[in-house]
């Protein structure tokens, strides 16, 4: 089975001074915000403020608690 990610819809500008970092990686700036769904089979996911970051070549999924980002 394969998951479809759809687009991101409501995309909306990130006006704030948060970055991301992936392993050795330099910071990756935040350039919007927006709202996807995974699909699989007759199963939706959706997804709210996914962060849309230009330089991720990937489609990476992670939670985040407390600034604190589990993979």
């Amino acid at each position: 089975m394969t998951s479809k990610l759809v687009m991101l819809t409501n995309l909306r500008k990130y006006n704030g001074t948060n970055s991301v970092i992936i392993s050795n990686s330099p910071f990756l700036l935040i350039f919007g915000i927006g709202d996807s769904l995974i699909r699989q089979s007759n199963i939706v996911l959706p997804l709210r403020d996914v962060l849309f970051i230009l330089e991720l070549t990937e489609f990476v999924l992670c939670k985040s608690t407390n600034n604190t980002i589990f993979y």
